[in-house]
């Protein structure tokens, strides 16, 4: 992927990623490098959900974990760890982070705290049937807080009106989330109905990057099928809500 670039330039990156598309952070990868336009190579390998992963591989990262980058030679795992060197060391394309000393630069470890707290959230209610309103409702709580803070500021993205490598982390499992609780839960995240108007102006916006996002995103009939092999299954909460 050159993005234009002279055929005869080196390509710095070299990016491993799972074949099928189901990995999130292999997914905050992709986006970062196309939201950049770092040119890349891509080599696709097998999650173990689904594939042997090859012994060329292997041999590289004993671990089989995805992703993996090498940049100018040099190996790198864990996605947080590669996102910040791809910030790092290519600073003229497209900074997604804001400037250190900001206000904004100063929510970025609080936010990132917050994505957690909302996946974690996420999977104790996707992956459980007990106690499943109470699951709902601390999931409404955190899902409240991430709207709260995207109407901190002008614009539809977490630190304003630019998207950021805040937005990058919380993306792959929005996504997973919006599709996997409308099977699941019967419970709608996107387009709220005006409970969240963070989060739709936030998906109405990602939605529009149709040179990024738009084509790199799967849909909702994938991840519902795709969760429970990687997560060692999903629960339906029976009620007559769970579509």
């Amino acid at each position: 992927r050159r993005f234009g670039s002279d055929d005869d330039a080196p390509v710095r990156v070299m990016f491993y990623r799972d074949h099928a598309g189901w990995c999130p952070y292999c997914e905050k990868i992709w986006l970062q490098l196309e939201e950049k336009k770092i040119p890349y190579r891509v080599e696709k390998i097998n999650m173990r959900c689904y594939g042997d992963k090859p012994a060329s591989f292997t041999s590289k990262v004993p671990s089989g974990m995805l992703p993996v980058v090498e940049i100018d030679g040099e190996l790198m795992t864990e996605s947080a760890a590669i996102a910040a060197a791809l910030e790092e060391r290519f600073p003229e394309r497209t900074p997604l982070l804001p400037a250190r000393g900001t206000a904004a630069f100063a929510r970025i470890e609080e936010l990132n705290r917050l994505e957690r707290a909302l996946f974690s959230r996420w999977m104790r209610w996707l992956t459980s049937s007990w106690a499943d309103g109470g699951n709902r409702s601390q999931f409404e709580e955190a899902m409240d807080v991430v709207d709260a803070e995207l109407r901190k500021t002008p614009g539809a993205y977490f630190l304003g009106e630019e998207l950021s490598l805040v937005d990058i982390t919380f993306t792959p499992f929005l996504e997973r989330m919006a599709a996997s609780l409308a099977y699941y839960k019967g419970f709608k995240i996107e387009q709220s109905g005006g409970r969240w108007p963070g989060l739709d102006a936030w998906y109405r916006a990602m939605a529009l990057r149709s040179d990024t996002y738009a084509w790199i995103k799967s849909d909702y009939y994938t991840h519902a099928h795709d969760l429970p092999p990687q997560l060692g299954g999903c629960e339906f909460n029976g009620d007559d809500e769970q579509a």
